[in-house]
């Protein structure tokens, strides 16, 4: 439920904001602030700066409900780039993306299985750690998993649940 509802709350903060573009090509005001904030999260160094950025972007949705439709794609993308940010500091995201790099490495089945049965330990681990997933987080795993994912499905491994 918690994830269901961090997921929730990026969707909102992506969506649920709002700076007409000034000119053709240039970027909103929106966008530079989120891109800004993305930097921000990417020099951050432990989890509490993380959590720091992450309510400010969360501040930033909230103060721009409405937004033009256009810049959707551009903060989409520039909070994906926050949330794998910030994701990254977090020792135990840390260890899912070492897997998740090892998978993308395989050449065979038998490495893509051995690497499946790691991701299958791991989320054992982490259900038993009851640690809970922040949205960003949450966000990055999914992104992080499907393309994992990906590699082992061509390789002819059973993606672990």
């Amino acid at each position: 439920m918690r994830i269901a509802f961090a997921i929730i709350s990026c969707i909102v903060l992506i969506t649920g904001c709002d700076k007409k573009k000034e000119g053709g090509g240039k970027k909103s005001d929106l966008v530079t602030k989120l891109e800004a904030l993305t930097a921000e999260a990417c020099a951050c160094k432990d989890m509490a700066c993380g959590k720091a950025v992450t309510v400010k972007a969360t501040t930033l949705g909230e103060q721009n409900k409405d937004f033009d439709k256009d810049d959707l794609p551009a903060l989409q993308s520039t909070q994906a780039a926050m949330d794998l940010c910030i994701a990254k500091l977090n020792p135990v995201l840390v260890e899912y993306m070492a897997i998740a790099d090892e998978a993308c490495k395989c050449a065979d089945k038998a490495c893509a299985d051995k690497v499946a049965d790691k991701f299958a330990g791991w989320t054992k681990s982490f259900k038993a750690s009851g640690t809970k997933l922040q949205g960003n987080e949450a966000n990055a795993v999914m992104k992080i998993g499907a393309s994992a994912g990906e590699c082992l499905t061509k390789l002819g491994a059973t993606i672990p649940q």
